[in-house]
């Protein structure tokens, strides 16, 4: 039996094996579609349903129910409004710490006039 050479036992791989979908490719793209369309579906819920559960964080504080549905007086779009929320980097879509903290500042002592213990808070997370 003469030894088997190693271009002769490279003629036994197909040359574009690579190119063939394995299993597990198939699988992940089976498991990316079904996420897409899962989370396509839950959009238009979202959006037709109008539950406003689905987009809320809950009642606000009795103190301020008075601007319940005018959600504008403190919040800015895009801006986080929490002491975790601002720590974040969020400098590749435009968000900063910094301007972050200025807008909660901002936005609490239009009706809080008190001093800067917001800023104190944020930057001690």
């Amino acid at each position: 039996m003469a030894k088997e050479t190693g271009k002769q036992r490279s003629q036994r791989i197909e040359i574009d094996y690579y190119r063939k979908p394995t299993d597990l490719t198939r699988l992940r793209k089976i498991c990316i579609a079904a996420g897409l369309i899962i989370a396509g579906v839950y959009a238009v819920y979202v959006l037709a349903s109008g539950d406003p559960r689905q987009t809320s964080t809950g009642p606000v504080a009795m103190v301020h129910a008075s601007f319940e549905n005018d959600c504008e007086q403190c919040h800015q779009a895009f801006t986080p409004m929490d002491a975790q929320g601002v720590s974040l980097d969020w400098s590749l879509v435009g968000l900063n710490s910094k301007d972050s903290i200025s807008h909660l500042e901002n936005a609490c002592q239009k009706c809080h006039r008190v001093g800067g213990h917001y800023r104190e808070k944020m930057e001690s997370h």
